[in-house]
């Protein structure tokens, strides 16, 4: 069997638990069998492997998957993806400022809009926000959000990741004022069981995507950046890492905030110390 028509059945085959996952990986191994389609896939050698993982780091963990089915079924003699160490080149974080934020709301159409004010100053990730529903609001004489569902890659409404399953967090005005059914939000007792925002995430990420080729903003500014948006909005205000870490459900106390989400602005931070001392 040559290396093209082991990639083109490897994931029905062999196919993985998950279907997003059959899609990911299908993808992968069907361009690395298109480059090898001539050659039989018992003779791809470790050099070879090597070479295409100083290319494509990303790919040796599908491709080491793919060899080893082959392995058991006798089709190859070794997997040459096997202990395979090269090191990822790891994306550089975007931490947006908070005029490109505020540039990003004026120019998006509702509810995008909404979906940005939001997260911009709540920090919940993305499958977070998707899953809000008003029942998961708390009116207190401040707001506060129940953080215990995510929608995950497979659309499907599942407890959030981490070691703190469920918290509660805070919704400043800046995030109330952005969503625009703040009115069924606002009613105490709501029973409404809709989700606010009924979107796919290949749905939301296609809005999403558009509006930042639209105003020419970097590859790397994700929806993630989003949360370090949100937790830098936090520490100007005068929280403290402790406290962002638990708006934003971590479980270290405010390291991570500390070494990652935190990126005060100089400026704000001068102007603090100015009237501390004045």
């Amino acid at each position: 069997m040559n290396c093209r028509a082991f990639a083109n059945c490897w994931t029905t085959r062999w196919p993985r638990p998950s279907a997003t996952s059959n899609r990911q990986y299908d993808c992968i191994v069907r361009a690395w069998g298109t480059e090898n389609r001539s050659l039989h896939i018992a003779d791809y050698t470790r050099e070879m492997a090597r070479d295409y993982g100083l290319r494509h780091p990303s790919r040796i963990k599908v491709l080491r998957a793919a060899f080893n089915d082959a392995l058991r079924d006798g089709l190859v003699s070794s997997n040459p993806f096997a202990a395979l160490r090269i090191s990822k080149p790891r994306k550089e974080r975007y931490f947006p400022s908070t005029e490109e934020v505020q540039d990003l709301i004026r120019a998006a159409q509702e509810p995008l809009r909404s979906r940005i004010r939001f997260s911009a100053y709540t920090g919940l990730r993305l499958g977070e926000m998707l899953a809000v529903r008003p029942s998961y609001f708390q009116v207190l004489p401040k707001m506060r959000f129940r953080v215990k569902w995510q929608i995950n890659p497979e659309e499907k409404e599942v407890l959030r990741k981490g070691k703190i399953k469920d918290y509660w967090a805070t919704v400043p005005h800046n995030a109330v004022a952005g969503i625009n059914c703040a009115t069924a939000l606002l009613c105490a007792g709501s029973t409404d069981e809709n989700r606010i925002w009924p979107l796919t995430r290949a749905e939301h990420n296609k809005e999403w995507n558009a509006l930042r080729r639209a105003l020419k903003l970097p590859e790397n500014f994700v929806w993630h950046s989003l949360r370090h948006h949100a937790a830098t909005w936090f520490l100007d205000q005068g929280a403290s890492f402790e406290d962002v870490a638990i708006q934003l459900g971590h479980s270290d106390e405010g390291v991570q905030v500390r070494d990652t989400y935190g990126h005060r602005d100089r400026d704000k931070a001068l102007d603090r110390l100015e009237e501390l001392v004045s």
